[in-house]
């Protein structure tokens, strides 16, 4: 398969499972016998959609020197769900996006490691998918500022079908 249908079919997976979800939890106006509502106002499709089933823990945001362009946060996600849950990324407060990272193995390189931007990473039912130092990761994409230890930091993941879940994640050293 090419690269081009391999990112095409990607694309799918992730846009049409969630345009899916936004048209099956649309929400209706109520009806009152004898009442005519007023017209509402059009929603924020996200506004409709359920919580994600996920269980997070041990999350933080690793501290690093100033000046430094990106950073990581580490966590571990349990999806308490029936189905697989699909992480896309997201948002922080202290950078311009948050993206799912994939660490790499160079081949021919003495060992050396690299990292690889996911479009998504799937959690699977009743499974945890934990991201570590050395491992994958949430990459703080070029941030505004390098947040210190004892901050902290707001970030907000998106998955597929769900509500942004929002959180209040401490900065560590390592």
């Amino acid at each position: 398969m090419s690269r081009k249908l391999i990112s095409v079919a990607l694309t799918l997976l992730i846009v049409l499972p969630s345009a899916q979800a936004q048209h099956d939890h649309a929400v209706s106006a109520p009806q009152v016998p004898g009442m005519t509502m007023p017209a509402k106002p059009a929603v924020n499709a996200a506004n409709n959609l359920p919580a994600a089933p996920v269980k997070i823990s041990g999350a933080f945001v690793q501290a690093l020197p100033a000046g430094t362009a990106d950073g990581s946060v580490y966590l571990s996600l349990t999806n308490t769900g029936k189905t697989a849950l699909k992480l896309i990324g997201g948002a922080s407060s202290v950078s311009q996006a948050v993206t799912p990272m994939q660490q790499t193995r160079m081949t021919g390189m003495a060992g050396m490691t690299g990292m690889k931007d996911l479009p998504v990473m799937i959690i699977e039912a009743g499974q945890t998918l934990t991201l570590r130092p050395g491992g994958d990761h949430l990459m703080l994409y070029r941030m505004k500022r390098v947040p210190q230890v004892g901050e902290t930091v707001s970030l907000t993941l998106n998955f597929v079908g769900y509500a942004p879940l929002k959180l209040k994640v401490p900065v560590k050293r390592l």
